[in-house]
């Protein structure tokens, strides 16, 4: 539950950014590029979710790619 949360806020605000980012791009230069790369973002991150949902229906306790041990510290109150 807390590598979920943590996955769930980050993916939020890496979609925020990535977004802003882009969007400022493609306003002040009209190129195109900046949308494969959210894709590309966002493709990643499904990965690493899939990855942890594999591991849940398993009944696997890992913790998931990148997110699970700094999830663990920071919501070990949950």
């Amino acid at each position: 539950m807390r590598q979920t949360l943590l996955f769930h806020l980050v993916s939020i605000l890496i979609s925020w950014i990535a977004g802003f980012i882009i969007g400022m791009a493609f306003v002040t230069s009209g190129i195109f590029i900046g949308a494969s790369i959210l894709w590309i973002i966002r493709l990643g991150l499904l990965v690493i979710w899939i990855i942890g949902l594999i591991g849940a229906i398993n009944g696997e306790t890992k913790p998931m790619p990148l997110i699970g041990e700094p999830a663990q510290n920071m919501f070990s109150g949950i």
